[in-house]
């Protein structure tokens, strides 16, 4: 409308607006129109404006120093009249024209527009010389509009359904969406060019595409972030490949997004450097985190003197190991730890934990002992049970790894089950 405003209040003055007047009336039009919209036809008109809506009429009649006109946009159709004191301006796009039609007699043409949910407007231009042509126009730029605004409102709904498709990780349906939004934005294209729309729907276009590989770019940051939210709660969870395999997916989930960004000419959001960075750090974390927790849990191990607080310990220290010699596999990532010497350090510490469960059981056994002898029969039933679990666990790593003395083991059993049985026994006559 920029280039088109300079010409509009020659124009104006020349169909009655006087100077001053003309220059507001055309300031007024300006507003409701685009920067990017151009004016196919200017009609001055003759006689009076009629609207028709739901049964009511509205008619301007026009008197001396007082015009009416019609302006005709690549967007839209302009009613405007403009006396010495109002200037009233009726806009119809040319989404919600449903027919153009041309009434009336030989000398008195009537050109009639019909509006979605908007009535009927009868205009009588000053001259029928281009009545047809611009019938014949409007016809064909309504139903251009018609088509591209349902194409622009298939594109967002699909906008939306791309951004769900990507943040919930459905990739291969985001995919196929992707390619149904490619195929409306051509269809669009296709339609501003077959209309000539180009000035007034070109920018619209383009920021409707800058759009759709925003949005897709946004969610991939975005699907990324939940996968290292993930990835920190399974590595917590010590499912440490599982937690890699998110890592690495979120890696190029940001990939992606920069690819858009770099092909679509967008800025680096901040937010993706950062993430990027954050997710090498915790994958280096990851590396040594299982054989870092497990020489912490032996130094806890060696340090107390307490059978019960040594058991757990090296049972802390027996699991890391075991993840950091089972950990990555199946992906590309290997965990520190030279593998033969993990293999040691497993079979070290579950030698360790046998004993360490046996030493418990011992100290629970003594403990039971001292209990029966103060008449605490529940107690001491509490202190065999412990005593047996604990056994049991030793006796199941002795099969297991072929170390320590499972017969041994096995013999202590036996023992604590008698004991714990005369001892329910005895708990159950004192219970009655």
């Amino acid at each position: 409308m920029s280039n088109d405003r300079g010409a509009l209040a020659p124009w104006l003055t020349k169909v009655g607006v006087d100077q001053h007047r003309a220059e507001l009336v055309a300031e007024e039009i300006s507003l409701q129109c685009s920067p990017h919209e151009s004016i196919q036809y200017r009609l001055p008109g003759k006689g009076s404006l009629v609207h028709e809506q739901t049964g009511e009429t509205e008619r301007i009649e026009l008197e001396n120093g007082e015009t009416l006109f019609a302006l005709i946009t690549d967007k839209q159709l302009l009613f405007g009249y403009s006396s010495s004191t109002e200037t009233t301006i009726d806009s119809v796009s040319h989404a919600n024209i449903t027919d153009v039609d041309i009434a009336g007699r030989l000398l008195k043409k009537l050109l009639v527009i019909e509006v979605w949910e908007g009535g009927t407007y009868k205009f009588r231009p000053a001259s029928k010389d281009q009545l047809s042509e611009v019938c014949t126009y409007l016809e064909s730029v309504s139903d251009c509009w018609q088509i591209v605004e349902s194409l622009f409102e298939d594109l967002s709904k699909t906008r939306a359904t791309l951004t769900t498709q990507i943040e919930s990780g459905d990739i291969n349906e985001a995919q196929k969406t992707v390619e149904a939004a490619e195929k409306t934005l051509e269809r669009i294209r296709s339609q501003m060019v077959a209309g000539d729309l180009k000035s007034v729907l070109g920018p619209r276009l383009a920021d409707a595409e800058r759009t759709v590989h925003q949005r897709r770019m946004n969610a991939h940051l975005t699907r990324a972030e939940t996968l290292v939210s993930d990835a920190k709660q399974l590595t917590g969870d010590r499912a440490y490949t599982d937690a890699y395999n998110k890592y690495d997916r979120a890696r190029k989930h940001l990939d992606i997004a920069l690819s858009l960004a770099d092909s679509r000419g967008f800025d680096h959001p901040p937010a993706i450097t950062e993430l990027r960075e954050t997710i090498e750090n915790r994958i280096a974390n990851l590396q040594v985190l299982p054989k870092a927790l497990g020489e912490q849990a032996t130094e806890r191990a060696k340090g107390t003197d307490h059978p019960d607080v040594a058991a757990e310990a090296w049972q802390e220290a027996f699991d890391h190991f075991r993840d950091a010699l089972t950990a990555g596999w199946g992906t590309d990532f290997s965990f520190s730890g030279d593998r033969e010497d993990l293999q040691f350090t497993v079979e070290v510490t579950v030698a360790n934990l046998i004993s360490a469960r046996r030493e418990y059981a011992t100290e629970c056994i003594q403990e039971a002992e001292n209990a029966r002898k103060n008449e605490s029969a529940a107690e001491a039933l509490r202190c065999y049970r412990e005593a047996h679990s604990q056994l049991e666990q030793a006796k199941q790593l002795a099969k297991e790894f072929r170390s320590g003395d499972p017969q041994a083991i096995e013999s202590q059993m036996e023992m604590v089950s008698v004991e714990r049985d005369k001892t329910q026994t005895t708990n159950s006559a004192e219970a009655v």
